[in-house]
């Protein structure tokens, strides 16, 4: 009885250390999106922090800028909601971004994550769709009465 107990007590271990393992090495193994891709305009999947701060969510987002290991980044929405308000961006073409539904890039404020947050590159948006970005990013800072680092409206 004792010598089951214990081989079951070894078999647990074992299993635990094997999914640990595994999970290191999922985590290690995971490709590194590269620096000199994360470019103005880029659409990235990332964890994106909400708000208030409690908790994060992946997402897509656009890069506006680097800083060191921090990228500043946008957030896109999908959800319908967002048509409701002001300060969302749609965007005009989703192929060359790499999106399979109608997103809007969220205009009020810039995060910046960690580089390791960036999980994948999934497109570019076009030089249309960027112009958009910058002039209704500037326009919305300049009626905010805020300016923010990120753009380049100064």
């Amino acid at each position: 009885m004792r010598d089951r107990d214990r081989r079951r007590q070894q078999n647990r271990e074992h299993g635990w250390l094997c999914h640990t393992r595994k999970k290191e090495h999922a985590l290690l193994g995971a490709p590194k999106v590269p620096r000199r891709r994360l470019t103005p305009g880029t659409v990235v999947w990332a964890h994106v922090p909400f708000e208030d701060g409690a908790g994060e969510k992946l997402r897509p987002a656009v890069v506006v800028g680097r800083e060191g290991r921090g990228v500043r980044i946008r957030r896109l929405s999908s959800s319908p909601t967002r048509l409701r308000y002001d300060f969302y961006l749609d965007l005009v073409d989703l192929e060359p971004a790499g999106l399979d539904r109608p997103c809007g890039i969220d205009l009020r404020s810039t995060t910046v994550v960690d580089l390791i947050e960036v999980l994948d590159i999934v497109g570019e948006l076009s030089d249309a769709d960027f112009l958009r970005l910058q002039m209704a990013a500037c326009l919305h800072e300049l009626l905010i009465g805020e300016l923010v680092e990120s753009t380049t409206c100064r």
